[in-house]
């Protein structure tokens, strides 16, 4: 079976305000769901009214500022209770796996595509490297000069975009492209560029193969700019698109204009 790629996203915890009462489990405390740190590496939760302990085990540990108090639970093991205020929060326990707090324990689950968290969302890729996918140019647009500032055209007017796929980026070979769209600031393909290419090869950095786009003139065609592996991530190819921004490299030869995108798609082969 050819699986695809699932993205699994909670939100990072534990935070809570502080809370006022005793210092040891059993004390009465408030507010509910309030909560201090109980030594550097445990917290104490007030639930219904009283203080219930939990760990923290992570690098973090817990931690007081300006009334938040943060409990680390990166370190913690499945099955290890969690407060009910952090119900459906996650957080990496490694580069590869994810601990949720469910029903009252935190549950482990792997991350074969990785686990990262941005700001306050933690994401758990569910990865099939040998999942297979249809890579499509779905369209380009480009600005009305080059990033030098030049005309597109040599009598200033639209470019002629097209698209193209190659095998081997450095040697030119195994190239596939879309037609030209002429004289346009921007273009539908929808073409199917390359068939079968596996999630590890379009994430992978050292992959061969890049994808280009141009402009169509009478004798060297322009390069508006290219990407190659790993310029889409298991998200993007989940999302089943991802759109990129080409930036101009004047010094390079050949010169790379940008001040252009292209939207990349990808359907499951």
């Amino acid at each position: 079976m050819n699986q695809g790629l699932v993205v699994l996203v909670g939100l990072m915890g534990s935070a809570w305000v502080g809370c006022t009462g005793g210092g040891s489990e059993g004390d009465k405390c408030s507010p509910e769901g309030g909560a201090k740190c109980d030594g550097s590496s445990a917290s104490l939760v007030c639930e219904d009214g009283v203080f219930k302990p939990y760990a923290c085990k992570g690098a973090g540990g817990c931690t007081s500022n300006n009334d938040i108090v943060r409990c680390d639970a990166s370190g913690n093991s499945a099955g290890e209770a969690c407060p009910r205020s952090s119900e459906g929060t996650a957080t990496c326990s490694s580069s590869t796996a994810m601990l949720r707090c469910t029903s009252g324990a935190w549950t482990s689950q792997t991350c074969p595509g990785g686990c990262s968290a941005t700001g306050a969302t933690v994401e758990c890729l569910q990865t099939n490297p040998n999942s297979t996918w249809d890579v499509i140019a779905r369209s380009a647009t480009f600005q009305t000069t080059q990033g030098g500032g030049e005309s597109w055209d040599a009598l200033g007017g639209a470019p002629d975009g097209f698209i193209c796929w190659f095998d081997n980026c450095a040697a030119g070979t195994g190239s596939a492209c879309t037609a030209v769209t002429s004289d346009a600031f921007s273009a539908t393909f929808n073409t199917t560029l390359a068939s079968s290419i596996t999630a590890s090869t379009l994430m992978n950095t050292s992959s061969a193969f890049c994808i280009c786009l141009y402009d169509e003139d009478a004798t060297t065609d322009d390069i508006a700019g290219c990407v190659g592996g790993g310029f889409a991530t298991a998200a993007d190819i989940q999302a089943g698109q991802v759109s990129l921004t080409l930036q101009a490299n004047l010094q390079s030869s050949p010169v790379v204009y940008g001040n252009a995108g292209m939207v990349i798609g990808f359907v499951a082969h």
